[in-house]
């Protein structure tokens, strides 16, 4: 039987996220509501209240995660170059050692011996 349960629940998972993700919402803001009620505020209004504060958090939310996103990936653009020269650089010196040969010199590795090197 539980088998059964949990079959359903993981192929209605898209579906019930969302459901559970209001519940949760709704039972956080419960509280505040009916206090906003008990000052005279008619329920709706206190319901649409808590709603719009949600908007507005999650879209300044967004919106700074946005520009930090943005300005990491700049960053990322400007280093980026040099971070793979000095892994280029890295690779051709541990080659170097594992192949005994020069690979900067522009002599280049035969393929069966990088096999070897790869294989240890």
């Amino acid at each position: 039987m539980a088998v059964v349960v949990f079959f359903f629940i993981g192929q209605l998972k898209e579906k019930l996220l969302p459901c559970v993700d209001g519940m949760g919402i709704a039972y956080g803001f419960n509280p505040s509501t009916d206090r906003l009620w008990r000052w005279g505020v008619p329920c709706l209004i206190g319901k649409f209240f808590f709603v719009g504060c949600l908007v507005v958090f999650f879209t300044l939310l967004i919106v700074f995660l946005t520009l930090v996103v943005i300005d990491q990936v700049r960053q990322l653009a400007v280093v980026l170059p040099g971070e793979l020269q000095r892994l280029h650089a890295i690779l051709e010196g541990w080659l170097g050692k594992k192949t005994g040969s020069d690979i900067s010199a522009g002599r280049s590795v035969d393929l069966e011996c990088l096999r070897l090197v790869v294989a240890q």
